[in-house]
């Protein structure tokens, strides 16, 4: 890896594309949810921004990711990566994914990503000084993509103030909350909470020295699409976005980590989940939170149609600390939907390989 320092580097130099096949080869044909290709991602991200800056990285946050088409086991998947913001120590990549239909033999959008990494120094601290991101070929791109990486910005802090207002209410009445509907059934929050917990081996180290951020990300994964099952009684459930994840600290081999899972919301086919995990070293007592994320788990009959979730939650005054969870959920959603609308990127094209009946 070159030590040189670059003083800048073009949008078109940071592409990156991998391929690969997806999923468990005994379940193919069957629609497939997040924890492949979060696995998958997590180091194309890092690919990506490593490619692109010759320092190496570690993952901060996994802005979006979204399936846009339906991705099954034994697919081919190529991920289409490059930089859209280098900042004092951070890059920002955009992701599309494409599944290869072996049908038409031709690739077909199926997936759409935002990921924030940090550079790191030989401390595996922040380091600064990277390079300007340009392109010579288009020199409005670059501002325009600097001006949605600001609004992105923007609006997670507005979301964070949000949250923070939320907090501070003396107290959260229950028409704050938006009413979705009529439910067969409605339980409180805290049951539909799940919670798992391991320690990782050697063998699911990076070469930072901590723990793959893949195996984290497929485990929160994991959790939720466990959640959002036993919340509907309903096994044939897929996760299918995945939002606001952050990494907040690294996890090691010394770490007994704890996922925990509760349903904060409920939208028409899809179940909302808040991912939260915990680390508690070997003969400590103490807990500390290292990673964050929202989950939507779709909900599909055996036929594999989207089918409404006829459960629904029940809402107590006297429980503050749930009540504050479902108005954030609230607030979130509606974040993220003004995200949509206003900072829309257009997928990224398959490179010139791709065009060909070769992968």
């Amino acid at each position: 890896m070159s030590t040189a320092r670059q003083s800048s580097v073009t949008v078109q130099q940071t592409r990156l594309a991998y391929a690969d096949t997806f999923g468990d080869e005994h379940l193919r044909g069957k629609l497939m949810g997040l924890g492949p290709i979060l696995h998958h991602l997590d180091n194309f991200g890092g690919a990506v921004a490593e490619n692109a800056i010759s320092k190496k990285v570690a993952m901060a946050a996994l802005e979006n990711l979204e399936v846009v088409n339906p991705i099954f086991h034994g697919d081919v998947v190529r991920f289409e990566g490059e930089l859209i913001n280098i900042g004092r120590s951070s890059l920002t990549l955009q992701v599309t994914g494409y599944r290869h239909d072996i049908a038409t033999r031709n690739f077909v959008h199926a997936l759409d990503a935002v990921m924030t990494a940090v550079a790191l120094d030989d401390d595996n601290r922040p380091y600064r000084g990277l390079p300007e991101l340009v392109d010579p070929t288009n020199g409005s791109r670059i501002r325009h993509l600097q001006d949605v990486a600001q609004q992105r910005k923007d609006l997670s802090m507005r979301l964070k103030r949000i949250e923070e207002s939320v907090d501070n209410l003396p107290a959260v009445s229950l028409d704050m909350l938006d009413n979705t509907g009529e439910w067969s059934e409605q339980v409180p929050v805290q049951d539909t909470v799940v919670a798992l917990a391991a320690s990782f081996l050697p063998r699911h180290l990076n070469r930072n020295g901590t723990v793959f951020g893949g195996e984290i990300l497929s485990w929160m994964d994991k959790t939720a699409l466990y959640c959002g099952r036993v919340f509907t009684g309903n096994s044939n459930m897929v996760t299918v976005t995945a939002n606001r994840v952050s990494f907040n600290m690294p996890v090691t081999t010394d770490d007994v980590t704890t996922v925990v899972a509760r349903v904060c919301g409920i939208r028409e086919h899809c179940v909302d989940v808040e991912v939260e995990v915990f680390l508690r070293k070997f003969a400590s007592q103490e807990h500390q939170k290292s990673h964050t994320g929202y989950f939507y788990v779709a909900n599909f009959n055996t036929a594999a149609h989207v089918s409404c979730v006829t459960r629904g939650l029940r809402v107590d005054h006297g429980d503050q600390e749930n009540v504050r969870t479902l108005l954030k959920a609230q607030h979130r959603r509606g974040i993220r939907q003004e995200e949509k609308q206003l900072l829309h990127l257009e997928p990224l094209e398959l490179s010139a390989i791709s065009r060909s009946h070769y992968l």
